[in-house]
């Protein structure tokens, strides 16, 4: 009998891995079915964020966005793995997170009301410039806007004229958000 070679290994890891990454789309889809929601027009949306955040740019790709209360947020945010995916610089850094929760949203919970949200971050004791970031932006049913940031692990509302504070880190000039 012959040994297995490293590529065949790594084939079926492959193969395993696509089974189990298909079957478990379909498993997280059906377990978060969200049936109460609330469809706003494109125009509602940009509304609602622009009346917290002020005249920022707010591109959308859909005409309609489907809204759920928080409570189906926080549900879905604290069980998420993506913060088991590496950081790599760079590569896989914040935008690509903010991305990747955006689209997890869509794919998991059939909304597209989370979107990605540019700011500039700053230690919250000293005050220090942290640096540009990327995070998420979500429209909850009833309106209220929240910040997520999977790089330092929770959320934070969004209120006028107030600066997120997630940790210790304060989120400060959110400046684009888009929707897709």
């Amino acid at each position: 009998m012959s040994e297995i070679t490293p590529t065949q290994i790594n084939q079926l890891k492959k193969s395993f891995g696509t089974i189990l990454l298909s079957n478990g789309f379909i498993l997280l889809r059906n377990a978060y079915k969200v049936d109460n929601f609330k469809r706003v027009e494109y125009g509602e949306i940009q509304n609602l964020i622009t009346g917290v955040l002020g005249n920022i740019p707010v591109p959308v790709k859909d005409l309609s966005f489907y809204l759920a209360d928080w409570n189906v947020w926080k549900d879905f945010l604290d069980s998420i793995l993506v913060s088991e995916i590496d950081y790599y610089a760079e590569r896989f850094d914040c935008d690509n997170y903010a991305f990747l929760v955006s689209s997890l949203a869509s794919l998991f919970l059939c909304l597209n009301s989370c979107g990605v949200l540019h700011c500039t971050v700053y230690e919250l004791k000293t005050g220090k410039l942290v640096g540009g970031h990327y995070c998420n932006l979500i429209v909850a049913k009833s309106g209220d806007l929240y910040l997520f940031d999977m790089n330092n692990g929770g959320y934070a509302p969004i209120k006028k004229n107030q600066n997120p504070i997630i940790k210790n880190w304060q989120y400060r000039n959110l400046d684009k958000v888009e929707l897709f």
